[in-house]
């Protein structure tokens, strides 16, 4: 089995690999299934990360759930190695964070709990096992929310056999892909 370090690697440079329009295209297909699922569940408040470095894009998801009314949480990185959570209402707002990342306006704390969390990461597996890029921030942030349902979002190349786990990591409920959904 491969090193968390030699997956990372592998696959972060599989996501550099692809060009614009295979980028477009396989973020349109998790996009696309993440909104029908969110549009046949009850769901009143989703948690989403914006996509940075090659992570599969959310702007449709954000868009759509705007569009409904639904409640969008976005999180911010904390230099404490935290994460804190923000109410997004326009996507023209975002503000640029730590590691280049971008977060809503610090207006508007989210006290909620989503009902629904997507969760970026670099590689997933067939036990719905996540690895990130190596700080724990949602490990932390997940072990807080058992209640929400969580969607790892990946493309097809970011499904690996097996993660190496430890106990801090938080199994997910389910993974969609551009092909697939691993429940």
């Amino acid at each position: 089995m491969k090193t968390k370090s030699e997956l990372r690697s592998e696959i972060l440079k599989l996501r550099k690999s692809l060009n614009s329009s295979e980028y477009q295209i396989k973020s349109q297909l998790v996009q696309d299934e993440v909104i029908r699922f969110i549009s046949n569940q009850q769901i009143q408040s989703v948690h989403v990360y914006i996509a940075i470095n090659g992570e599969v894009n959310t702007a449709s998801i954000i868009d759509h759930c705007l569009e409904r009314k639904i409640e969008v949480i976005a999180p911010r990185i904390e230099p404490d190695r935290q994460l804190s959570h923000w109410l997004l209402t326009d996507m023209s707002k975002l503000e640029k964070g730590l590691f280049s990342t971008l977060h809503p306006p610090l207006t508007n704390r989210a006290d909620s709990i989503p009902d629904l969390i997507l969760v970026p990461g670099v590689a997933f597996d067939h036990e719905k096992n996540r690895l990130g890029y190596g700080a724990g921030y949602y490990d932390r942030f997940l072990a807080e929310r058992k209640n929400s349902k969580t969607l790892g979002l990946a493309f097809d190349f970011q499904i690996v056999e097996k993660i190496e786990t430890e106990m801090h990591d938080i199994k997910l409920d389910a993974i969609v892909t551009d092909t697939n959904w691993i429940k």
